[in-house]
């Protein structure tokens, strides 16, 4: 299957669809082994780390000029950072929010010219086989026999047009490698919802395990406009 990425030239990606950004504190001893040493995410006083999982259901995907059509997915990041450059204001946003450093530790799709795309950029993309984001929480099921659902427990902010940066790091990256760069503009956009996310079936080894009940911030994004720029491959040797 054929795909938009090329050695040594960037890919601009861009993303229309609806997203769910579930927000967890997880044990630091899970990612014993995930984390690349010159990296030292901050945990809080309990000793865990800041996890966000990103459920998204959108309609229209693309990689460079071509069209990769509608697709689900879910991403799971860990917060090594908050960048130290301001933020670019975001075009139509009320508020832009601080840039934010992760390190992209899962993803999963049930879109195969996505999956193939993100293979060549040096993901292992896992398979969903079923997603769902409604107004009071969301569910999604994996190949492997995961399932992951999350319910929101209260009220969040009043909706707004919030734009976002995030620079994304993969755990083979050495010191000073160039991220994945994201910028959206979610509109409506209802932030700090507390909830909760449950683990089913199987895990997802070894971050979320089966009975898992977290205390979650949900951040709910009716309308998600993202661009990425997606950093070149390296050239082979």
């Amino acid at each position: 299957m054929s795909t938009d990425a090329r050695e040594g030239e960037a890919v601009r990606s861009q993303k229309l669809g609806s997203e769910n950004a579930i927000v967890v504190q997880l044990p630091a001893e899970r990612f014993i082994g995930a984390i690349p040493p010159h990296h030292e995410p901050p945990v809080d006083e309990q000793g865990r780390y800041r996890i966000m999982l990103l459920a998204q259901d959108c309609s229209r995907c693309s990689f460079g000029d071509g069209e990769a059509g509608a697709v689900h997915e879910l991403h799971l990041w860990l917060q090594l950072a908050f960048a130290t450059e301001d933020p670019r204001p975001i075009a139509g946003a009320d508020v832009s929010l601080p840039s934010q450093q992760w390190l992209a530790l899962f993803v999963a799709t049930d879109n195969p010219v996505v999956d193939a795309n993100l293979r060549s950029f040096g993901f292992d993309p896992a398979r969903l086989t079923g997603a769902e984001l409604r107004a009071g929480g969301g569910s999604l099921a994996l190949q492997n026999g995961a399932h992951l659902e999350w319910f929101v427990a209260g009220h969040g902010s009043e909706p707004a047009r919030i734009g976002v940066h995030h620079a994304i790091f993969m755990p083979g990256d050495g010191p000073g490698a160039a991220p994945h760069r994201v910028a959206a503009l979610i509109s409506d956009a209802v932030m700090g919802q507390p909830g909760e996310l449950r683990v089913h079936g199987v895990s997802l080894e070894p971050f979320l395990l089966p009975g898992d009940r977290l205390r979650a911030l949900v951040h709910r994004m009716p309308v998600l406009e993202a661009d990425i720029v997606w950093r070149p491959r390296p050239r082979a040797s």
